[in-house]
């Protein structure tokens, strides 16, 4: 009986604890549900949707020089560091902050 019971209970801990791992896994982007509900609310969302896209299309195609506008963005990098092995150097800050550049650029 409690040989039964022990597997009883395993199964139950083993099914619970999948369950959540499968919660967990991140949802990306919903935009295609949301847009399907405003459509079910509001008809003529998705037609809206369109339409903007191509007005950006169309005003991309015709000013393609403003299409690359540079910002600078002054950045402070604060290193905190409780022993010596912990301590990054300006390097790898400058590394990380180049690839944030490439990221938000689209370059990467």
């Amino acid at each position: 009986m409690q040989k039964n019971f022990s597997i009883a209970v395993l199964i139950f801990i083993l099914s619970f604890y999948s369950a959540i791992l499968k919660a967990q896994q991140p949802v990306r982007c919903v935009t295609s549900e949301y847009l399907q509900i405003q459509e079910e609310k509001f008809p003529g969302t998705l037609q809206q949707s369109i339409d903007v896209k191509n007005i950006a299309r169309q005003w991309m195609q015709d000013h393609p020089e403003d299409l690359r506008n540079s910002y600078v963005i002054p950045v402070v990098v604060h290193v905190i560091w409780k022993t010596q092995a912990q301590k990054i150097s300006e390097t790898q800050v400058n590394s990380q902050i180049d690839v944030l550049n490439e990221d938000y650029n689209r370059l990467n």
